[in-house]
């Protein structure tokens, strides 16, 4: 799952379908019961395919079978990941003097792009969930964090992560079928170097 191009986009499409329906039915039921409270927010539709992209990926992926990690790798991962931790723990700690809070999300660019090429889906969701949630808990523990995050309503943070995270799910795929073709053809020219000699 999530291997493939059409698989990404197709998830993607079903990710903004979804968000798209519960913001239409939680403003529905609002209007429903009279409530005086304000239609959500773009930011909250916003906010809710991110969380489609962030979670749904890392859930799917560890959830359903797949080929792990090579064992030669595993080491490597590990230590992506806890690099991944290590940042953000770093940066989002209440006390860190870090640039403005929509700069955040692209400390961790090299390290998501390392995972992308070199992992493929399951070790690249995994690290992308990891730095949403990051964000997700600092916004709530810091209060100047949160503000800063939400100054901005014509470019919510939401945007770049929401950019990042599709475009890191097509690279790992695209990375992916491309390892799995190589893999196929590596088997190919053995099969034929062993058939004909």
């Amino acid at each position: 799952m999530l291997a493939s191009a059409r698989s990404v986009a197709v998830f993607c499409a079903a990710a903004m379908a979804a968000a798209l329906i519960a913001w239409i039915v939680e403003d529905a039921a609002m209007r429903a019961i009279g409530s005086p409270r304000a239609p959500a927010p773009p930011m909250r539709f916003y906010a809710d395919i991110l969380s489609h992209v962030a979670l749904a990926p890392a859930i799917i992926t560890w959830l359903l079978p797949a080929p792990g990690v090579e064992r030669e790798r595993r080491f490597e991962a590990a230590c992506l990941l806890a690099a991944v931790l290590g940042i953000a723990v770093l940066a989002f700690a209440p006390d860190a003097a870090l640039p403005a809070p929509a700069a955040m999300p692209y400390l961790f660019v090299p390290l998501l792009l390392w995972a992308a090429l070199r992992f493929g889906p399951r070790i690249t969701s995994l690290a992308f969930a990891l730095v949403a949630l990051a964000m997700f808990f600092a916004s709530g523990r810091n209060r100047a964090f949160a503000q800063d995050l939400l100054q901005d309503a014509d470019f919510p943070i939401h945007l770049p992560l929401l950019a990042l995270g599709i475009t890191l799910m097509f690279l790992a795929a695209l990375s992916e079928s491309l390892r799995s073709a190589q893999e196929e053809n590596r088997s190919s020219e053995e099969w034929l170097s062993s058939a004909f000699h």
